[in-house]
């Protein structure tokens, strides 16, 4: 199978609303980026496609272009 990558936008602190296993389709919110300076939500991170998720990051805090998760593609994103 193929698959796909969400990396940060930012740096910030990550917190996931989803778990490892879970399927997603695409728009699906993955989880929040915050600024740990003023608490604010630089980005509600979502997917640019559907699949199932087999790695999420758990540190919290990430740099840009860290990854924060893993999927394996499904359906039309497969290809």
């Amino acid at each position: 199978s193929q698959v796909g990558m969400i990396q940060a936008k930012y740096s910030g602190l990550f917190t996931s609303r989803v778990w490892v296993g879970q399927h997603v389709i695409k728009g699906d919110i993955l989880g929040d980026l915050i600024d740990p300076v003023r608490g604010e939500v630089l980005e509600a991170v979502t997917t640019p496609f559907g699949g199932q998720i087999f790695t999420l990051r758990e540190l919290p805090l990430v740099y840009e272009g860290a990854p924060l998760a893993r999927l394996a593609l499904e359906g039309a994103d497969f290809q």
